[in-house]
Formats: C-alpha cells, sequence, structure tokens
C-alpha cells in the first residue's frame, strides 16, 4: 500500500503580458483546508477514500492541482494589454510517450466571462505558459480578473517625497 504525503513542488514559466513574468514555484497540490480559492479548479481535483461505513466511502481529503489559472495569478494576473483569448502552453513530453513538447491555445475570456472550467487545464513541472499582447486595452476584463480573483484587489505602494501622507498605501487595482 502506497501513501501519498505531500507532492513535490512544480516549476512553470510564465513568459509575456503578465504583471511579474519569470519561473514560478507552485505546490504541487493544495488540500482543501489549505487551498486559496478554488473557483475554476473542479476538474483538476482527487479524492482520498480513507474507508467505508455502510458500504459508502468516505472521502478523507481532497486535492487541487495547480492550474494555468493558479501560474498566472501568482505573476501577479494580467496587464491592459493581456490577450485572454490566446494563451499558450507548451509542455514538454516523456520519452515513454514520444518525447518532444506539445502545445495548446487556450482561451481564457471564457473562464471570466462564463466560468468554463473546461479551458483551466492543470500544469506540470516544466510548463511554459505565454500570455500573448494585443494592441486593443480592455479594462472591462481588467475588472472582471479583478472579480475572479485572477489578479490582486489592491497593490502596496510606497509614497515618498514632498506628500502629505508618505509611507505605504493600499491602492484599488480595478480602477
Amino acid at each position: 500500500e502506497v501513501s501519498i504525503l505531500n507532492y513535490r513542488r512544480i516549476r512553470v514559466l510564465v513568459q509575456g503580458e503578465v504583471e511579474n513574468p519569470g519561473v514560478r514555484i507552485l505546490s504541487g497540490s493544495f488540500s482543501v483546508n489549505s487551498a486559496p480559492n478554488k473557483p475554476f479548479n473542479t476538474n483538476s481535483s482527487t479524492s482520498i477514500v480513507s474507508g467505508t461505513k455502510d458500504n459508502i466511502p468516505i472521502e478523507k481529503e481532497v486535492y487541487y492541482f495547480p492550474t494555468v489559472f493558479d501560474a498566472i495569478r501568482t505573476s501577479g494576473g494580467i496587464t491592459l494589454f493581456s490577450d485572454l483569448t490566446n494563451i499558450k502552453v507548451i509542455r514538454q513530453t516523456s520519452i515513454s510517450n514520444g518525447g518532444g513538447k506539445i502545445q495548446t491555445t487556450l482561451n481564457f475570456e471564457e473562464i471570466i466571462t462564463n466560468g468554463d472550467a473546461k479551458q483551466n487545464i492543470r500544469i506540470y513541472d516544466s510548463d511554459i505558459i505565454i500570455v500573448r499582447k494585443t494592441e486593443n486595452s480592455d479594462r472591462t476584463f481588467l475588472r472582471r480578473a479583478v472579480l475572479s480573483n485572477l489578479n490582486p484587489k489592491f497593490l502596496n505602494v510606497f509614497v515618498t517625497g514632498r506628500v502629505n501622507i508618505p509611507g505605504k498605501t493600499v491602492v484599488s487595482k480595478a480602477s
């Protein structure tokens, strides 16, 4: 019998039109108790059955695995010029599956607008996520990203110089 105590952390590269592009290290899994807000991760969960009572399985713990949504959120969210209809995910395939790389394009407008969880796929170690740039800025999707928890609602700003109230202050990102 094998019991998984923890899933190892994964590293993904998030590039393009996100606030803080770069390598992100994400937890390999989140339990229900420790998961940050998971509105769109219903398709990437696993239940652990701890036994039965009256022939009914008893679920011990539910784990959520990191998704593209989580990787973009840990990168600070999208920018005003992010093209949500064209998010590319590139994955290295194993040698037993032929090796090489595979890629797909996701439409995150469907996630933010309609809550389509099928577009929010699970990510694996060494995945590359590229958020393309669009020429047209659209503040409505930036506001929707804040409401969906893809972007932070507030920013911490440190004000200095000849101002009435210097120091750390919090400003809304949605405005």
